[in-house]
């Protein structure tokens, strides 16, 4: 795992490795254990590497070919690097080292750019010159685990692994104003946008190769619904599932270093840990503990781990964890309003002392139907058939219900629901965990000029149509699996754990275990209401009943009660219109309503507060007031 940097310059005119290398010297959290600049006429790349594979001088980035034709500056994992090895030895390919970096290249010159990463199995973002043909390639992988950003000018194409080192390499400081509407109504910025203008993410599943200063974007693979012949019986299906996760799981405990999992409580970590422990016995895993019982599940991980013989280590995440929050905030280099982002990066400080690699559990909630949401979406289809008189006499319920600050605030949830319910089924999906609503982003951002109405709709349009291909609850699936993952769950995965020096993988999203997921009846998957049918049936093979039973769980955050009591008043301070360049952005007295009500516990308004805490972080630590 590394931090990925470079500079094209146009017209075939030098590049300045200076420019690369201040950017990778911006990404030397991501691998503080070498780094290196290589440049050659109008290419410079950059490379900050983390060893996980082959963890000697030989694995130095940039990495070239034979005769130095084929560079590559790489960030990721390839899985089956070892059978591409043996296939490109026996081509005639020449090794250097042990290094999956060292097949990417060896692959590129053997099957060709539009056909080598059909080959592949795994996480990364690369960019790879080709110096005979004058050609950079640029490729992110099928789900968008890693991510490459990239910035166009007149002069140049910068690109690097996160959106903080661009900010070096260009001076527009434009502000997307769609980003920013779908900032407050999502918490995040849906890709492939950013809150600036200059700088986008690359798509997952896509190459881009750029020659004679032209581009050419492809996309090597799609989400779909697969016909693989799977059998319909739950128990004859759970086998089949078993089967894929066990293989992506051991395809993803290769390394040369330690590994340890998160360990959350819930299904999907627990399902990853029993089938590692496996294969091997020496993991650590790893859980966030909160001095809250709504939100504390360090004692339901404590059994699993002692079923498993895990060496399990505990850290409390607690509200005096201030400073984490604001470096956090900045470090995203946009505005993100997940606050588990937070608790993420606490466990992954903690793991990064013993560790450099860690599996999670993230994707078999858009796998397997884990989410509440998608009992929303099923609901709102009944819900929809209601007489007008009944579904405003349901608004007026759920406004009036009382507030609880737990994990499961009924009355808030009521509240979203009904004021999404009327929408189009894949659309009203989108919304279910909106912020702020368009009517609330109105009066928020009444008299702001950074912000534009019906941004977020424009950002959701492609990722809606693409899951209106799918049939049933894969249509909302899909959605989360296209847009809500990379945009939100898996940004914060990269960017809070390699803030640490940290490797996550995720072997549910082993693409080949995708596919087959996405071939299983979704019967398998959700039904009545409950989720995971599947996967429960796989654990009950794994571990004992009592420890497989369990609802939805992950690294929450109890914010609800920290903004309304210890945090009351960092939150006064940092949305004071009087102190806050940001805050002149903003309805003043909206913000000051919000703070109010929920302080007083009328109404649960943390995830806006949240949301607006952290937009005034970023905004400030951008300096776009300067």
């Amino acid at each position: 795992m590394c931090g990925v940097a470079g500079v094209l310059r146009r017209g075939g005119r030098a590049a300045d490795v200076s420019s690369a290398a201040a950017m990778t010297q911006a990404l030397r959290h991501r691998g503080p254990d070498d780094i290196g600049t290589w440049q050659s006429g109008p290419i410079a790349l950059g490379n900050s590497r983390l060893s996980i594979i082959g963890i000697d001088q030989l694995g130095h980035q940039p990495l070239a070919n034979e005769d130095g034709s084929v560079v590559i500056t790489y960030n990721g994992e390839i899985y089956n690097y070892r059978e591409l090895r043996r296939a490109l030895s026996n081509a005639g390919h020449s090794f250097r080292s042990v290094t999956d970096t060292e097949v990417l290249v060896h692959a590129y010159e053997e099957w060709g750019v539009d056909h080598f990463l059909d080959r592949i199995n795994g996480m990364f973002a690369f960019a790879l010159w080709d110096d005979r043909r004058h050609r950079l390639v640029l490729a992110r992988d099928r789900l968008g685990i890693k991510r490459l950003y990239i910035t166009v000018s007149a002069n140049e194409i910068a690109f690097a692994s996160e959106i903080g080192p661009l900010l070096l390499a260009t001076t527009d400081r434009a502000i997307d104003r769609d980003a920013v509407d779908a900032y407050f109504a999502l918490g995040y910025v849906p890709e492939p946008a950013t809150i600036w203008t200059s700088i986008k993410c690359l798509p997952a599943g896509v190459i881009d190769v750029w020659e004679h200063d032209d581009v050419r974007r492809t996309s090597y693979w799609h989400l779909k619904e697969n016909s693989l012949a799977l059998p319909s019986d739950p128990r004859e299906a759970a086998q089949v599932v078993a089967a894929g996760l066990a293989r992506a799981v051991r395809r993803q405990l290769v390394s040369d270093v330690p590994v340890g999992l998160f360990l959350s409580g819930g299904l999907d970590s627990l399902a990853i840990a029993a089938l590692a422990t496996q294969e091997s016995r020496t993991l650590v895993a790893f859980t966030v503990g909160f001095g809250d019982a709504d939100f504390d599940e360090s004692e339901r991980a404590a059994k699993v781990a002692a079923h498993l013989q895990l060496d399990h280590r505990v850290e409390i995440l607690r509200p005096d964890a201030w400073n984490t929050v604001v470096n956090l905030a900045r470090h995203f280099a946009q505005p993100f309003a997940d606050s588990s982002a937070v608790a993420v990066s606490l466990i992954s400080s903690v793991a990064a002392r013993e560790v450099k690699v860690v599996l999670t559990g993230d994707g078999g909630d858009e796998l397997f139907g884990g989410y509440e949401t998608y009992s929303a979406t099923q609901l709102a289809s009944w819900y929809a058939r209601l007489p007008q008189l009944a579904r405003a006499g349901a608004t007026r319920v759920a406004r009036d219900l009382p507030v609880s600050y737990g994990r499961l605030d009924l009355g808030e949830r009521a509240r979203r629901f009904t004021a999404n319910a009327d929408r189009p089924a894949a659309q009203a999906h989108a919304y279910w965990r909106e912020y702020f609503s368009a009517t609330e982003r109105a009066r928020l951002l009444s008299e702001s000029s950074v912000s534009r109405a019906g941004g977020a709709d424009r950002m959701l349009a492609p990722a809606i149509a693409a899951a209106g291909t799918f049939r049933g609850l894969n249509q909302f699936l899909a959605f989360d699996t296209i847009s809500y993952l990379p945009s939100d769950m898996l940004y914060k995965l990269d960017v809070a754990s390699m803030w640490h020096s940290l490797e996550a993988r995720v072997p549910f999203l082993d693409h080949e275990f995708v596919e087959l997921a996405f071939s299983l009846n979704p019967a398998l998957k959700r039904r009545r209401g409950q989720g995971k049918r599947v996967l429960k049936e796989v654990l009950r093979t794994l571990v004992p009943a009592e420890l497989a039973r369990g609802r939805k769980h992950g690294f929450n955050v109890p914010i609800a009660r920290w903004l309304a009591g210890p945090l009351q008043s960092r939150l006064a301070e940092l949305l004071d219109p009087e102190t806050s360049p940001a805050m002149k952005l903003l309805n003043a007295d909206y913000v000051d309503e919000l703070r109010r009500e929920h302080a007083a516990k009328r109404r649960d308004h943390s995830y806006k507060l949240w949301a607006l805490m952290i937009f005034v972080i970023w905004y400030e630590s951008a300096n776009m007031h300067g």
